[in-house]
């Protein structure tokens, strides 16, 4: 027997995936002075941005200089609470 999946994501005007009634766009990451802006919808496209840093990032070291990476990603919305146990 063969089974297989079929899953169907609508989008909105601009072709960004709405799943759950959530928004998500496409990932990107900006460069500003001092690091970069992230902006992403899951934790596997922050890490493909960071990755995408990567040389940015390791320049700024050799040069003993900070890079911070901001992190915008509102479908990550996550509190202290998210990890707690009862």
């Amino acid at each position: 027997m063969v089974f297989a999946g079929l899953t169907l994501t609508s989008c909105d005007k601009n072709d960004n995936a709405i799943i759950n009634g959530e928004v998500f766009e496409p990932s990107s990451y900006q460069l500003v002075d001092g690091g970069a802006v992230i902006n992403a919808s899951t934790p596997a496209e922050v890490s493909r941005m960071i990755t995408r840093l990567r040389q940015d990032i390791i320049k700024a070291a050799e040069n003993k200089e900070t890079f911070t990476i901001t992190i915008n990603a509102a479908a990550l919305n996550a509190t202290a609470a998210d990890n707690c146990l009862m």
